[in-house]
């Protein structure tokens, strides 16, 4: 019973839930590996069978079985699976999900049991499994954020190329000027439902999260809290990105409210479909640092159970899984990056063209090249980005002092783990 401090749901719901998985037998068939991913049907099911198909072909008697989990629903499948004792071989997992199974020991340490894995990865995206002294995922497909900036937006706030911030110490100067003279905001930087704060803590180089407990006493935490409540002050960043989710810089960049954006190069796409003429005065550079010159990876992980009994060949399709080869197929699908190397390597990364997503995707594949998952090994992510949100709400709407909004903030985030 104790994998049922997971996830936090309550004893009863994951009890009940894993009754509900064994009457519906969902039970281990020989040498069958159980594959689970996180809402990638149906746009990959022609993937995941020929992927499937090749690995049979090349284990003969290995059989591998495929359910798509709903990404809401996967927490809660993971716990009613972990009481049942019947966790699937090997699982597509994000940061929050593999944290808190791999603090329940139920995941393979991959750094023990594979450790030459480690040279075929971006080290970024491979220090993305990590959680105390292991290592127990291997990095599938990730993403990083490039910065948009309207060029007629700056031409008109008497701004040009060399004016585009390259570091966030550089955006109180850029913002005034948009905002004076062309009355919009600079960026809406992601402060919402999915809060970023610790991140802006992490790159201005402040040690907030150490062995996945956050500490926001340094002295910068509370320079970084007060640098961002002051550009909203300023009206140099829409209110709306503190209480609305990552996408509310999308929306309002698309309707010329905001100059910049820091997101995905696949959001491009979205910008032309929605309106061509700010897709042609859309420009791409890096994305803005802090003074620890890092920024953030997004890293999605495939994770073999401790407990498999078919462990060796779990390890071997989680492998294949995240081969090169693999990976690269994967990301001609998906707008997404691929964390091995040598799928880095190929022309669709290595040679843009004159296009403005060709040159989206080589500006990415630089960031990752020294790009870090921030806040890997923090436990109940979500919930602990909710609090930071709060705390700054408190400071910019209510004028709370900093400190103390802070304080709270570390004080409820500690009390997520116990």
């Amino acid at each position: 019973m104790e994998s049922l401090k997971l996830i936090g749901w309550a004893a009863a719901t994951a009890i009940a839930a894993a009754a509900a998985l064994a009457a519906a037998g969902c039970t281990r068939r020989g040498e069958e590996i159980e594959l689970w991913t996180m809402q990638l049907a149906p746009d990959f099911n022609e993937y995941f069978s020929k992927a499937i198909r090749e690995f049979e072909r090349a284990h003969p008697g290995a059989r591998v079985r495929w359910t798509d989990v709903p990404f809401d629903a996967m927490g809660q499948r993971l716990v009613a699976a972990s009481v049942a004792g019947q966790l699937p071989d090997v699982l597509n997992l994000n940061a929050d999900l593999l944290t808190a199974l791999a603090k329940e020991g139920r995941l393979v340490d991959i750094s023990r049991e594979a450790p030459a894995a480690k040279s075929e990865f971006l080290e970024g995206a491979w220090e993305a499994g990590r959680v105390g002294d292991g290592v127990y995922a291997l990095p599938w497909y990730v993403a990083v954020d490039v910065l948009f900036w309207r060029e007629d937006l700056f031409t008109k706030s008497g701004l040009g190329e060399a004016d585009v911030p390259r570091t966030f110490a550089d955006l109180p100067r850029v913002a005034q000027a948009l905002r004076t003279k062309a009355d919009v905001f600079a960026l809406a930087p992601k402060l919402g439902s999915d809060s970023d704060l610790l991140r802006f803590f992490l790159m201005e180089g402040a040690p907030a999260l150490r062995d996945g407990e956050v500490d926001f006493s340094d002295a910068r935490c509370g320079q970084v809290a007060s640098f961002w409540a002051e550009r909203f002050a300023r009206r140099e960043c829409p209110r709306s990105a503190l209480t609305l989710s990552h996408r509310v810089g999308l929306d309002l960049y698309i309707r010329g409210e905001v100059a910049m954006l820091l997101s995905g190069p696949q959001f491009l796409q979205i910008i032309q479909e929605n309106d061509p003429r700010i897709a042609a005065a859309t420009r791409v550079a890096p994305p803005m640092l802090g003074a620890a010159g890092v920024t953030n990876l997004a890293v999605m992980n495939v994770a073999v159970s401790a407990d498999s009994p078919r462990r060796e060949r779990a390890l071997a399709f989680a492998r294949a899984l995240t081969s090169a080869p693999a990976q690269l197929e994967f990301c001609r699908t998906e707008a997404c990056f691929p964390s091995a190397l040598a799928a880095l390597e190929d022309p669709m990364f290595t040679h843009p063209s004159g296009e403005a997503a060709a040159r989206a995707r080589a500006i990415a594949v630089t960031a990752l090249r020294s790009a870090r998952s921030l806040v890997a090994g923090l436990q109940r992510q979500s919930d602990a980005m909710r609090l930071q949100q709060i705390a700054l709400q408190e400071i910019v709407f209510d004028g709370a002092p900093v400190r103390d909004a802070l304080e709270r903030a570390e004080k409820a985030t500690a009390a997520l783990a116990r």
